[in-house]
């Protein structure tokens, strides 16, 4: 793949509703966070980029193995600014380095690899500036935008968000058909999370 994309982890959230930092939770043999991480290093995107927000130094220790091959910036806004502000400091952080991004969720280790190859395919077969994961119309993550589109976020204001960015982009999305609402789910409550964990550890 001649193509370079790079992927920005969002996970500067402060998990309210769940009553625990959620990027922390355990997830398999490890943790939400690191299992997000890993999987993403094995897609072998680059620049790998992690947005921390709240819980920044116990988040950044889970982190600490992946020394070299991950870049940790803070958001130091997180309290006052959603997560627009912390995409954009993932694209400017990596907008030099790469001809598009992906953009994960922290609280989303579920999502199959196969997804991220299928939205790489469709990005590159179909010279696709912007392509959204699926479900029953429903629109899900991760998603992959082109270099083309980054000044155009960065110039935005900080509180704005990604629904208004795409609804001024229509034309220019390719949507990916899952089978399977897991591009849907995040865990912003303890019933969510147990409930992931049943369907995707378990199940």
């Amino acid at each position: 793949m001649n193509t370079t994309i790079a992927a920005i982890i969002l996970a500067a959230g402060k998990s309210t509703r769940m009553g625990a930092p959620k990027m922390l939770l355990p997830w398999g043999q490890s943790s939400v966070i690191e299992t997000v991480v890993q999987h993403v290093l094995d897609m072998e995107l680059t620049p790998v980029v992690v947005v921390t927000g709240a819980n920044q130094a116990p988040i950044e220790e889970k982190l600490a193995p992946f020394s070299g091959r991950v870049q940790v910036i803070h958001n130091g806004q997180y309290d006052r600014l959603e997560m627009f502000f912390s995409i954009k400091l993932g694209i400017r952080q990596v907008a030099d380095y790469c001809d598009a991004a992906m953009l994960f969720l922290g609280d989303q280790p579920h999502i199959s690899p196969q997804t991220v190859v299928d939205l790489i395919a469709l990005f590159t077969n179909r010279n696709a500036s912007i392509v959204i994961p699926s479900y029953n119309m429903r629109r899900g993550h991760p998603i992959l935008l082109h270099r083309r589109h980054f000044q155009e976020i960065l110039d935005m204001p900080n509180d704005a968000s990604m629904k208004i960015f795409l609804a001024n982009h229509e034309e220019d999305i390719q949507y990916l058909l899952i089978r399977d609402d897991s591009i849907l789910e995040d865990m912003d409550s303890p019933e969510e999370y147990q409930q992931l964990k049943k369907k995707h550890l378990q199940g």
